[in-house]
């Protein structure tokens, strides 16, 4: 599975952290880093692409 999120922002690499109890923000790439196979983000002219790749297990 390769689900890719459109994000806004500066050309900076996003990179993940661990947020505390508190905040409301700041768990999605953390997230992603404990599931994703690979994950990697791609740059354009219109802000930048966050992707993620999940191994799925067949049953059996």
């Amino acid at each position: 599975m390769n689900p890719a999120a459109p994000q806004c922002g500066g050309s900076t690499q996003p990179r993940p952290r661990r947020a505390r109890t508190p905040d409301e923000k700041g768990r999605g790439l953390f997230l992603i880093a404990q599931r994703a196979a690979r994950r990697g983000c791609r740059h354009s002219q219109n802000g930048k692409t966050l992707w993620c790749e999940q191994l799925i297990e067949h049953p059996g």
